[in-house]
């Protein structure tokens, strides 16, 4: 069990570095239109890291709550990122003409 809890923490530093980068590139993109797929990244990097822990026996309790802390944005954007990544099950479904944010609110109708 050791060594699974060291792999699980090899990964999560590993997830927390590559969304920290894709939040970097949004947030140098957001003067002009943030890429909608940057988000999509996110959310799948997020959704596979829980699936791995499922498959090991593992979960994260409030696990909004600490990848928001870890992070370093609200809780209620990792909701919204893993809600929109479980909306688009693939990332050619996105245009990225279409603004972050009326992905993020649903208003893509």
């Amino acid at each position: 069990m050791r060594q699974e809890l060291s792999f699980i923490e090899t990964d999560y530093t590993v997830l927390l570095s590559g969304i920290k980068g894709l939040l970097s590139e949004a947030v140098i993109r957001s003067k002009k239109k943030t890429d909608p797929r940057l988000y999509w990244l996110i959310g799948e990097n997020i959704i596979h890291f829980i699936e791995r822990l499922d498959d090991m026996g593992f979960y994260i309790v409030k696990q909004n709550k600490t990848f928001a802390a870890d992070i370093g944005i609200s809780e209620s954007s990792i909701g919204k990122i893993i809600s929109f990544r479980k909306r688009f099950s693939k990332i050619s479904m996105l245009d990225p003409n279409i603004s972050w944010s009326k992905y993020r609110d649903n208003k893509t109708a």
